[in-house]
């Protein structure tokens, strides 16, 4: 017997529905599954290695520049010169968004950033013991 588009078969129903496989799973069913802990050991031990591998490389931008401390920058670049650049334009993005909710955030709390000497009238807003 031959079908055609959108045919439905008394035994099968409607697996020869070209929209069969796209119809949503019941919302009423939680479903739960179980990750074995040779797995979750697995993917711990997985990220750990990557975050060092990335790190290393930062950590030798760093010397190359002669500074000790890393920041997200030196992380992209890394990742950028280790062969990861399909993250690189959504990790910089991120980036900038990160940094503008921090200067956001600073400013709301009224805490300055390195660098900044704000001042009000005639009180500082930077403690005193860090003048």
């Amino acid at each position: 017997m031959a079908f055609h588009e959108g045919a439905v078969d008394e035994e099968h129903g409607d697996y020869y529905n070209p929209n069969y496989n796209q119809q949503a799973p019941p919302t009423n069913k939680k479903i739960q599954y179980k990750i074995s802990k040779e797995a979750r050991e697995t993917v711990q031990e997985c990220v750990t290695e990557f975050l060092l591998f990335v790190t290393s490389e930062a950590n030798e931008i760093c010397a190359i520049d002669n500074r000790k401390t890393l920041s997200g920058e030196d992380i992209i670049k890394a990742m950028d010169k280790l062969g990861f650049d399909d993250y690189k334009d959504l990790t910089w993005y991120y980036y900038k968004k990160f940094k503008q909710v921090s200067k956001i955030s600073c400013e709301k709390k009224r805490i300055p950033l390195p660098g900044d000497e704000a001042r009000v009238g005639s009180h500082s807003i930077v403690p005193s013991a860090l003048i």
